[in-house]
């Protein structure tokens, strides 16, 4: 069976499951690097909102051998789990002043989103792109949030620097960095005693969600701050967009050698829709500037 059938069988099964009045459709959703994913989406005609269960990872799991029945429970069981209880409250979206306090940045790769940004507000930040979002709220849907597009924005009769000042203020209080040392998070026998020394000056910066916690590196004097605490400039690479690796700068680094590493790691342990950057990144703590290194 190939994709195109597999779809149009999920959606038959799934629509025979449930009554007339609801709605069945599968839709194809733009993510995070040119990503696009099909999203099945069940609508209740009792409420506004619907969970997206993607099936490109179930049709994945149908080639390695699951059975479609399988994967149609599977389907039924993660609806059921996070089926709305309630309508959503749209002026959490469409009123500004409802809103306002919600409204977070996010840091994505620039070239690899050129598409999507034709509309969406953003700021081009070295080879990164700053847009933004609407945090909802944590105990109803998660760490769910929606991005701002340009209609939002004009709704809303704000101009980008308006979002841009309310995100700087809201971000880093909805989403407080955290700073963790390499070797707290890795148990100490998994490494020989000699590499888990080295591991003390290596630190993951991201935020207390760790979620698209790489955004962090935009909190107004962090990096100085960091840069500060280690008494030393500092080499950020970008783990993913959740984190960037931190390590105090010292004369003997490569540069283009600690690049092909983050290359290599983004080809063989980060998915394609969490990749940041394949760049290292020096900040210069007398000039308080952050750079990509020739």
């Amino acid at each position: 069976m190939n994709y195109t059938e597999f779809l149009c069988n999920i959606k038959q099964s799934v629509t025979e499951h449930f009554d007339s009045s609801f709605n069945v459709s599968i839709r194809t959703i733009e993510k995070n690097n040119g990503k696009c994913l099909d999203g099945l989406i069940i609508c209740n005609p009792d409420y506004n909102i619907s969970p997206t269960i993607y099936l490109n990872p179930y049709y994945h799991r149908y080639l390695d051998g699951v059975s479609l029945d399988d994967i149609f429970e599977d389907i039924i069981t993660t609806y059921n789990e996070y089926m709305p209880s309630d309508n959503f409250d749209i002026n959490a979206i469409t009123d500004f002043a409802t809103c306002k306090n919600s409204i977070a940045f996010k840091l994505i790769n620039y070239k690899k989103n050129e598409d999507m940004l034709s509309h969406i507000p953003h700021f081009k930040y070295l080879d990164f792109a700053i847009i933004f979002q609407i945090l909802l709220d944590k105990n109803s849907y998660g760490n769910a949030s929606i991005t701002i597009h340009e209609q939002l924005l004009n709704k809303w009769r704000l101009s980008i620097d308006d979002l841009l000042n309310v995100a700087l203020i809201n971000t880093p209080l909805l989403l407080p960095h955290q700073l963790l040392n390499l070797n707290d998070l890795i148990p100490s026998d998994i490494f020989p005693c000699t590499f888990a020394d080295e591991l003390v000056d290596m630190y993951v910066l991201t935020n207390t969600n760790k979620i698209n916690g790489a955004s962090v590196i935009l909190y107004d004097g962090l990096l100085n701050q960091i840069s500060k605490k280690l008494h030393s400039d500092l080499v950020l690479l970008p783990s993913s967009i959740h984190e960037f690796i931190i390590l105090p700068h010292n004369n003997n680094m490569s540069f283009n050698a600690m690049t092909e590493m983050v290359n290599s790691v983004n080809e063989t342990s980060v998915s394609d829709e969490e990749i940041l950057s394949d760049h290292v990144y020096f900040y210069d703590s007398k000039s308080k500037r952050l750079i990509i290194p020739d």
